[in-house]
């Protein structure tokens, strides 16, 4: 028995000394949205935004280098977060399925509401949820409105389309294929500056929904229970400094003047 009980200690001071001597992350990796400018995007082949920037400026607060990577699309991006290839995820919308595989820091950091879109001169009057119903939507990839009464009537009652992109639905709103475009103000606002469309859609009247942004780390992240708490006070002390203001700023003018250019171009 006395040598059992030793045994048993001998292991449990080794997984403790084993944890205890895990290095420091000094280098995580970063993944945000493709295409939603701009709070985050691919431009000229690196992740960029006012999103990408806080974080950054959060990480290297506490003595630590970020280091963004570009996917494909947004929903690759989550899933490289959900099997552990990503550290930390930003510009990140809660869900309770996202909840099982990332923690969320607190607090968030943005708020977004939800625009609907439709082609001009064919709006109509939402003042309930229910005056979607029985009309044609469509909502980008990767899109989540909560896991509250929003987002259970949009996933089991509305049922919208899924489409690759913020371009790609109100493309196909303007072409008649469906009534409506519905996602978040900021990048759908960015879209249509970009494609130069403002003449072409409208907005619905009506905010039926906003959603905060978070940062949020990877379960399965080696660096991610390391670092969360200090992130989470280096983001407070952020929000006392307002210091986003000027960041979305900058980054909304450099998203325009590259608009301008490409329309140069």
């Amino acid at each position: 028995m006395i040598k059992s009980l030793f045994a048993l200690l001998v292991v449990c001071a080794g997984l403790v000394s084993s944890v205890s001597a895990q290095p420091a992350c000094t280098s995580v990796s970063i993944a945000g949205p493709t295409n939603s400018p701009p709070s985050s995007w691919v431009s000229h082949g690196k992740l960029t935004g006012f999103s990408i920037e806080l974080l950054q400026s959060l990480l290297n607060e506490i003595g630590v280098k970020g280091v963004p990577k570009v996917f494909d699309s947004w929903e690759e991006g989550l899933e490289a977060v959900k099997q552990g290839q990503v550290d930390i995820v930003v510009s990140l919308k809660h869900s309770l399925e996202r909840e099982r595989y990332m923690d969320f820091v607190y607090p968030s950091y943005n708020w977004d509401n939800v625009v609907i879109l439709v082609k001009r001169n064919q709006n109509f009057l939402v003042t309930k949820f229910d005056d979607l119903l029985g009309r044609r939507g469509v909502i980008p990839a990767g899109t989540t409105f909560g896991s509250m009464v929003f987002g259970d009537f949009v996933t089991q009652r509305l049922k919208p389309t899924v489409v690759a992109s913020y371009s790609e639905g109100i493309d196909k709103v303007i072409a008649n294929e469906f009534d409506y475009f519905m996602s978040y103000q900021s990048p759908t606002e960015s879209t249509i500056y970009q494609k130069n469309i403002g003449d072409m859609i409208e907005y619905v009247s009506t905010y039926p929904f906003g959603a905060s942004d978070h940062i949020a780390v990877s379960k399965r992240s080696a660096c991610g229970s390391q670092i969360k708490q200090r992130l989470t006070a280096a983001l407070v002390k952020s929000q006392r400094e307002n210091s986003l203001a000027a960041l979305k700023q900058k980054y909304k003018f450099i998203f325009e003047q590259q608009a301008i250019d490409q329309e140069v171009k």
